[in-house]
């Protein structure tokens, strides 16, 4: 069992992260780059 001090101190280090639960940043990176290129191709195709 840890003491409470103790058990503070590694709670002060522990980072906390949250990550979307339907999505990844790999998909989130992949749409993004699909809205980019499709910009671009429609400025492509106007000129």
């Amino acid at each position: 069992v840890l003491g409470v001090k103790r058990a503070e101190r590694m709670l002060a280090r522990v980072e906390f992260h949250y990550t979307p639960k339907h999505a990844s940043w790999r998909n989130m990176a992949e749409i993004e780059i699909g809205v980019m290129d499709r910009q671009q191709t429609a400025q492509r195709s106007d000129t």
